[in-house]
């Protein structure tokens, strides 16, 4: 990506894998944040893992477990 783009772009990047009959979501954030909300008004960032893509050569972010509260919703956002 680095190679392959402007000196000024990067890319953020929100990978997830869940089971929901178990609840566990395991996540990689490249400079994306999302968001777990409830039960109730709770509000849980979800937080980088990593730097964005094509920043850094080599950065890679890592995965990050959870395991999701009965209530719970995952908030994806995007700036598309």
């Amino acid at each position: 990506l680095i190679e392959d783009s402007p000196e000024d772009l990067f890319v953020t990047l929100f990978l997830a894998q869940l089971d929901p009959h178990e609840g566990e979501l395991v996540y990689a954030s490249a400079g994306h944040q999302c968001f777990l909300l409830g039960p109730g008004d709770e509000v849980q960032p979800l937080d980088s893992t990593g730097m964005p893509l094509g920043v850094l050569p080599g950065c890679v972010p890592s995965a990050s477990p959870r395991t999701l509260q009965p209530g719970q919703v995952i908030l994806f956002v995007t700036d598309v």
